[in-house]
């Protein structure tokens, strides 16, 4: 990697229910010393994007995130000092734990929002509380190299088919809200004449009572975030 800026870089996901299962396993290996903490410039800018997304919620977000903001800048060096380390801890921190992450209620309507990038796919489920979009639940997934090669439209429409599946528990049997950034799959499920997977996936939403809006890339910056990983795989 050398000193390369790794900002267009895609991030490496894992589901939120893995959560303590992986902190669990990363903490056995780094007390057998199987591992150690990285330092890497790889993972900062994908916190960075999550944490802009709900900075509201995250108190002295410019000030904890100064030193990592100094990192993507251009021509800046990459030395990962400890503040950067604490910094870096604290926005992880943020965005597993209140105010940002909050226990669903049952009378409010389910938000989900989903993203593709070249070699990923991440949604963030959420609800309206409070008039502020709260997290319930994060995922990701990385894409098989056969999933790779499918066009935009394809990726972004599997991101969704995916993230409805997975967070099935919450969405099935009531309606639900899907936010996405590709303008063209507003109307997929009215899509006329559909052949081979993607009928097949536009029947498993078709089971779904959901309703589909478009918005703005700019705005979608929680689901982009997660739709992407630090570096190759390996």
């Amino acid at each position: 990697m050398g000193e390369h800026p790794p900002i267009k870089q895609h991030p490496r996901r894992l589901p939120f229910a893995k959560q303590e299962e992986s902190q669990t396993l990363i903490k056995d290996m780094q007390d057998n010393d199987v591992i150690e903490p990285s330092s890497s410039p790889w993972a900062s800018p994908i916190v960075l994007g999550l944490c802009t997304y709900y900075q509201k919620f995250v108190k002295d977000f410019s000030t904890i995130a100064r030193s990592l903001h100094k990192l993507t800048e251009a021509k800046q060096k990459f030395i990962w000092t400890d503040e950067c380390n604490n910094a870096f801890n604290k926005l992880k921190d943020a965005l597993t734990s209140a105010p940002i992450l909050a226990y669903p209620e049952t009378g409010k309507q389910f938000i989900l929002d989903t993203d593709a990038s070249h070699e990923s796919i991440g949604a963030v489920l959420s609800q309206e509380i409070d008039g502020q979009d709260r997290v319930i639940a994060y995922f990701s997934k990385c894409l098989s190299r056969p999933e790779r090669n499918y066009c935009v439209a394809r990726k972004e429409l599997l991101a969704i088919v995916k993230a409805v599946e997975h967070f099935l528990h919450y969405l099935y049997g009531r309606r639900f809200l899907l936010r996405t950034n590709h303008a063209s799959l507003t109307w997929l499920l009215n899509f006329k004449n559909p052949e081979g997977q993607i009928a097949k996936w536009i029947r498993r939403l078709q089971e779904y009572d959901v309703e589909i809006h478009h918005r703005k890339g700019s705005a979608h910056g929680n689901a982009d975030a997660l739709s992407r990983r630090p570096c190759p795989e390996s």
